[in-house]
């Protein structure tokens, strides 16, 4: 609760007798002295305002006896001079200027209970806030301490235990010239809604209209309660298109540029209006936008992304879905910051996921069954065997604490898995695509510092990373990626210089074999979506489509590369998904992207 101290009055405006109207005058006159750095001056000031103080509460007494009493009796002065030297006597006067005289008090609720005061304020009538949220008693519920006081047991329910609401009824009494309500209107992004003292004072005073700011609004100028909110508001009032408030904007500016200390701070908004209506602006892309100018900079980055660079296919995704995406995760890496969180999250689940698939799949490569339905039975014994052991261990080998519902989560984890081993060795498999008789070729197969060549004179690139698993299809390898996510990656995702993740894996896995002198043929690769049995971004040799967007996806490869090398990396998706970039992207609070033009020159291949 805010309030403004009655004690900023120098005077009485009523006293009662001449020495009363004698010792105010005194008061006042003593305040217009230079006060503050003589200490003689302030202890007389502090005793000026003990004595103003009880001088208040004679003047106070005396207003209630005339009123119960009746009469207009007039003290002696031995009797008045009687009471009050009692009362100086009595008074203690604290050391330190503890005057609040023309000061603003700042206080909780109930600090602020019976102190009168010319105005208040008073803050948080929402919802849980004001009056605030009283958590049921643990030991006995409302319910139980109704009973009770059915049988004389005086037990307080939640709500005869919330003072607030009486609380609120003397704050509103406190007020000597104004009452002002306050509440928050949104909470999370969400609408707040108002605390029942607000509704109840809105249908006592209907005509009253509440005074509404916008979320994020910058307070006007003249209205502004520090030099930074006045500066802001004056940046604000020279973007409209009001000419009257920009008149008074360049005063208030020339006014607050007289102070020596508002001159920087006017320049940095200045530079900041200058670099968000570059962002605005159809202009080329800039250093405020993903492009590195200097000198240092471009050499560094140029020797990070030289020649003996080995890229993951991940790393070529992030600079396809966004340039200045590359640069924030791989090259500045930065990180979101997260809660630690009891349980596993999305990267141990799929680590927990491809482990037990390996686990099944090698075994069975080692048993070497054809994956048909014959050996249905078998796999699932293979995988039984697998997954108890394997879940039993996962939190110490992902390095997780299990929940209490642990147990549950282990049994849909199996289920899930089982159901895409039975849709495996089904004739409905994805992979019966390519042919018939099917077996396991290896699994998680590395390859490291691996060069595959770029659509450019003499360029190539190194790579490494992981295949998930191979298959042999009628004498013909395919390669299998399995993901836990749901979302389809389609082969438009290479055409557009979107992902590059089996463009990665059916180069690397050619030089691999012509490294091996092997002569088997790649007859393509898929993904294999884990929750839903799908598979997406289907490959095949064969197709032209097929073979046109491989080759696309190698020629947006080796523009990312050269871009990356000469210091570029601009705001700008390939495509947008809600805004970002991706679906997720933990760099969009800073991007910027949503503000910049999408019609903004990009930079020369």
């Amino acid at each position: 609760m805010i309030g403004e101290d009655p004690l900023a009055e120098a005077t009485y405006q009523q006293p009662h007798d001449s020495a009363t109207a004698f010792s105010l005058n005194m008061f006042a006159a003593a305040r217009q002295h230079e006060p503050e750095q003589d200490r003689i001056l302030r202890q007389d000031l502090m005793a000026l305002s003990g004595l103003k103080r009880i001088l208040r509460d004679f003047s106070a007494s005396d207003d209630v006896l005339r009123a119960t009493f009746g009469g207009a009796a007039r003290m002696d002065w031995r009797r008045f001079w009687s009471d009050l030297k009692w009362a100086l006597e009595s008074t203690t006067i604290e050391s330190g200027d503890r005057s609040r005289a023309g000061r603003i008090l700042v206080a909780t609720a109930t600090e602020a209970r019976g102190l009168p005061h010319r105005h208040v304020y008073i803050l948080g009538l929402a919802e849980s806030l004001f009056p605030a949220d009283v958590a049921e008693d643990p030991l006995y519920l409302d319910s139980e301490r109704e009973r009770f006081k059915e049988r004389g047991i005086p037990l307080a329910t939640q709500t005869e235990r919330i003072d607030d609401q009486g609380l609120f009824y003397e704050l509103i009494s406190l007020p000597q010239e104004s009452l002002t309500l306050s509440r928050p209107t949104f909470q999370a992004g969400k609408a707040w809604i108002a605390s029942h003292l607000w509704r109840a004072a809105r249908r006592v005073f209907p005509d009253v209209a509440p005074v509404t700011g916008k979320l994020g609004a910058v307070v006007p100028a003249l209205e502004a309660a520090s030099g930074s909110e006045a500066l802001l508001g004056v940046a604000a009032q020279l973007n409209g298109i009001d000419a009257s408030q920009a008149r008074s904007a360049l005063r208030i500016k020339n006014w607050l540029s007289q102070d020596a200390g508002f001159v920087p701070q006017w320049r940095r908004i200045e530079t900041g209006r200058r670099v968000e209506l570059g962002r605005l602006s159809n202009s080329p892309f800039d250093p405020y936008s993903g492009m590195l100018s200097h000198p240092e900079l471009l050499a560094e980055v140029a020797r990070r992304l030289g020649s003996r660079r080995v890229w993951s296919a991940s790393q070529l995704k992030d600079y396809g879905l966004c340039g200045f995406r590359f640069l924030a995760k791989r090259l500045l890496k930065l990180e979101e910051f997260k809660e630690p969180e009891i349980g596993f999250d999305a990267l141990q689940l799929g680590s927990l996921n491809h482990r037990i698939l390996e686990e099944t799949y090698r075994a069975i490569a080692e048993r070497a069954l054809q994956i048909d339905e014959d050996n249905l039975q078998a796999a699932l014994d293979i995988f039984a065997d697998a997954a108890d052991d394997i879940l039993e261990r996962a939190p110490e080998l992902f390095n997780f604490r299990a929940t209490a519902t642990w147990q549950e989560e282990k049994q849909v984890l199996r289920n899930r898995l089982m159901a895409l081993i039975r849709h495996d060795f089904s004739p409905e498999s994805p992979l019966a695509t390519f042919g018939d008789q099917r077996y396991v070729h290896d699994l998680e197969l590395k390859f490291d510092d691996l060069e595959i060549d770029l659509p450019t004179d003499g360029q190539s690139l190194r790579v490494a990373g992981y295949i998930d698993r191979i298959d042999i299809v009628d004498g013909q390898l395919v390669v299998i990626d399995y993901k836990s996510g749901t979302t389809p990656i389609e082969r438009r995702e290479m055409e557009i210089g979107r992902d590059f993740q089996m463009m990665v894996y059916a180069l690397s896995l050619r030089r691999l074999l012509e490294g091996n002198g092997k002569l088997r043929d790649l007859a393509g690769g898929l993904f294999w979506h884990l929750r839903n049995l799908k598979a997406s971004g289907v490959y095949s040799v064969d197709d032209e489509d097929d073979i046109a967007a491989m080759e696309m996806a190698r020629q947006h490869v080796a523009s990312n590369v050269m871009q990356g090398r000469q210091g570029r990396f601009p705001v700008l998706a390939t495509e947008l998904e809600g805004g970002k970039c991706s679906r997720y992207c933990e760099y969009s609070h800073f991007c910027r992207m949503r503000v910049t033009n999408p019609y903004k020159a990009a930079p020369p291949a």
